[in-house]
């Protein structure tokens, strides 16, 4: 596995503006070109600019708008006019070019936009500055992107008005290129036609608020596969009756017409799904660049699936899978990274709201305020990276959390707590997790792993490695497993916690459990030790994205190497340490040692033959 480069400040001189073409009204940025300057302070610490979208390795087509988004963070910027920690102006370069310099947005924050045209076919390498209080400036990694020929297909359609689907026709969309030119595709009520768009290339549908595709069938089905969209607006299918979704092979690149509020979290789906439909409806193998993928009141998908090649890849902006009201889902396999930075409020990740039945297993989940909102299920084999605020922030009434690697690594203060139970929730489990809170590089993680608030009732928690927190600044730690907040009871809320490992050494005076949470003496068979894992940790975490978005690297790599990382070395006290309730060789953590045989242990085994 490659790793890349942490970000980077310092001072490049800035160059002269190269003259390209930059079309900012369409997303209301305000376009403002700066004189070149040749003096250039260091950033102050703690700043950052780095690009939101797009993500290096990838494409784009010559002729259509690229659309830009970058964070640029500044600890000190509340000192100045937007009494916001954001950078004061923020500027675009390709190739080493100016092409944009852009201030704050007034009614966002840390919302830094713009729109490239121009860009001509070949590499090309997007790097950024910005400028903090008091005049230091930030500057970026580079992203690299290429752009490509004008698409070429059999065929091509272009629309002048609205495509309006009646009666039982079909539309069917294969080997072609459709320019939108600004219309859109709907149906009409009573619509029982089928949806095919196979191998094409679309752009130019809808508009930044009005989806390009918007259809619901009440008798056909949907099939969208090995396509294109981009520089086009959402895509809004509904299936009601027999039909069937299947959405396999398609990319969503980043610089589709949806329109992001950075204190708005349920903005910008770039694809969503809706009806009754009682078939086959499978979400596979697409790769999303930025916009929610959103799913209401279905039942029966499976998003991803049990190898490589059925993997969805999901990097940038509100990149967010968003179940809302769906029941049976299985979420396996998938790479998840919602691009998220402090000021774009509420960023989630996987979002469950009002759902049932959810199997989530074998997916790399990272950054959010919180990663995992109100999940209801099972979740199993994850590794779940960093967090805002919560890795998980409430969970259904009988879900268990099993197996999975949780750890800290490239983010500052804000975090609340790693679990958090806080609805009332009854009957939670969690067995066999590994929490790594340390992060060498920021202040790491310094609250509670698990936090069970008034009301709320969990029946195990075992075999869990509690691992590195860090101690808050001037600030007595709380205990690893404590109470919500402020709540000064001494009621029981946990039936059973024991056979788990503690060990932070920079907390070591922190309560494992806070007094009388837990029914009983808890931890009597708890291990007060040195984990001794085989590789240690990895940090900060820096997994090659761009070899994940052109698929060199798998998602299945990503978990085996962490498997690798965690995985228990000869003589560590995790070995068969776990609960003798839980079986022969029960251990300690998400993974269990070399040679390992037990049917559960399958953390870092994904696309993997089981016996």
């Amino acid at each position: 596995m490659r790793y890349g480069r942490a970000p980077v400040t310092g001072a490049l001189a800035l160059l002269a503006l190269s003259g390209l073409a930059v079309d900012a009204a369409a997303c209301g940025v305000l376009l403002v070109v700066s004189a070149a300057s040749a003096q250039v302070k260091p950033a102050p610490r703690g700043a950052f600019v780095g690009y939101k979208s797009p993500a290096s390795g990838m494409h784009f087509t010559e002729g259509i708008p690229i659309r830009v988004l970058a964070d640029a963070i500044d600890p000190g910027g509340w000192q100045g006019k937007t009494r916001k920690m954001e950078a004061e102006e923020t500027r675009f370069y390709v190739d080493g070019k100016l092409v944009a310099t852009v201030p704050p947005l007034p009614t966002g924050y840390n919302y830094f936009e713009t729109i490239l045209t121009g860009l001509k076919v070949g590499p090309r390498v997007l790097t950024l500055e910005s400028t903090n209080f008091g005049g230091g400036v930030a500057t970026s990694d580079p992203v690299t992107i290429t752009i490509d020929p004008p698409a070429r297909r059999a065929k091509t359609l272009t629309l002048a008005q609205d495509l309006v689907l009646d009666g039982a026709t079909d539309l069917d969309w294969t080997d072609t290129v459709v320019d939108g030119k600004g219309f859109k595709v709907r149906s009409a009520p009573g619509w029982k036609g089928s949806v095919v768009i196979r191998g094409s290339f679309v752009t130019g549908l809808g508009a930044w608020t009005t989806p390009g595709i918007d259809v619901k069938t009440s008798g056909g089905s949907v099939t969208i596969e090995r396509s294109v969209f981009e520089g086009t607006g959402a895509v809004f299918v509904g299936v009601d009756g027999t039909g069937g979704m299947t959405i396999r092979s398609n990319e969503f690149r980043s610089s589709n017409l949806i329109q992001f509020v950075s204190s708005n979290p349920s903005r910008s789906p770039v694809f969503r799904a809706t009806g009754s439909a009682s078939g086959t409806k499978v979400f596979q193998s697409n790769r999303v660049g930025a916009g929610i993928l959103e799913f209401e009141g279905m039942s029966g998908w499976l998003i991803g699936g049990d190898t490589d090649a059925e993997s969805n890849i999901f990097i940038g902006p509100r990149c967010v899978l968003n179940l809302l009201r769906c029941r049976s889902v299985r979420v396996i396999g998938n790479y998840m990274h919602h691009d998220y930075r402090g000021g774009w409020s509420q960023g989630f990740n996987l979002y469950c709201e009002g759902s049932r039945d959810i199997l989530a297993e074998h997916n790399v989940i990272r950054d959010s305020s919180w990663l995992v909102q109100s999940f209801p299920g099972e979740f199993r084999y994850n590794l779940v990276v960093d967090s805002g605020h919560n890795w998980v922030r409430s969970l259904d009434t009988g879900t268990t959390l099993h197996h999975n690697v949780f750890i800290h690594r490239s983010h500052g203060g804000g975090v609340n707590s790693g679990i958090w139970t806080y609805k009332g929730e009854q009957d939670v489990g969690a067995w066999n997790n590994t929490f790594d809170c340390g992060s060498p590089v920021f202040r790491g993680f310094t609250a509670p792993i698990i936090e069970v608030s008034k009301g709320c009732r969990w029946t195990s928690i075992r075999n869990n490695a509690f691992l590195n927190v860090r101690a808050p600044e001037n600030v007595p730690p709380r205990p690893i497993v404590d109470r919500g907040r402020n709540e000064k009871d001494t009621d029981p809320r946990i039936a059973y916690a024991d056979y788990n490992c503690f060990h932070n050494p920079q907390v070591s005076k922190a309560a494992h459990y806070a007094p009388g949470i837990v029914e009983g003496k808890p931890g009597a068979h708890d291990v007060n030790a040195e984990a001794k894992l085989t590789l240690g940790r990895i940090a900060p975490y820096a997994v090659d994205e761009e070899a994940v978005w052109v698929g060199k690297l798998k998602v299945s790599a990503v978990l085996a190497e962490y498997r690798g990382q965690y995985t228990p070395a000869a003589g560590s006290p995790l070995i068969g340490a776990g609960d003798p309730a839980d079986g022969k060789d029960a251990f300690i953590g998400a993974v269990g040692p070399a040679g390992c045989t037990r049917a559960d242990d399958r953390f870092g085994k994904f696309s993997v033959k089981q016996p």
